[in-house]
């Protein structure tokens, strides 16, 4: 039960913090691309 409500509150917290690391993710695979590209 209070294992219930802490994943509730970390899930909007998490939210959050998704948004950021999915942006953050994709601006790093974007990077990988150009750097592969710029190798081969």
């Amino acid at each position: 039960m209070i294992e219930f409500e802490n994943v509730s509150k970390n899930f909007d917290i998490n939210g959050q913090e998704q948004v950021i690391i999915d942006g953050i993710d994709l601006k790093i695979d974007e990077k990988d691309i150009f750097g592969l590209v710029g190798e081969t």
